[in-house]
């Protein structure tokens, strides 16, 4: 019932919103886990799916909503 009272349009918009803010903080996120990473000897694998795509989150933001119900 709480997903049917929630739009699609706000979904999409929360999901646009947290992927701009993920892009604005991802560059400070990756050098603290490379830092992290180079100080035990390891690297960051699978650096070309650091960010979700607006799909994904879109999804992913549905399931909590279900979730929550």
């Amino acid at each position: 019932e709480r997903l049917r009272a929630v739009q699609p349009e706000d979904i999409a918009l929360e999901a646009q919103n947290l992927l701009t803010r993920a892009r604005e903080m991802e560059p400070r996120v990756t050098h603290m886990l490379r830092r992290v990473a180079e100080s035990h000897a390891g690297q960051l694998a699978g650096m070309d799916h650091q960010l979700k795509s607006v799909g994904s989150l879109k999804e992913k933001l549905k399931q909590q909503m279900a979730l929550k119900n």
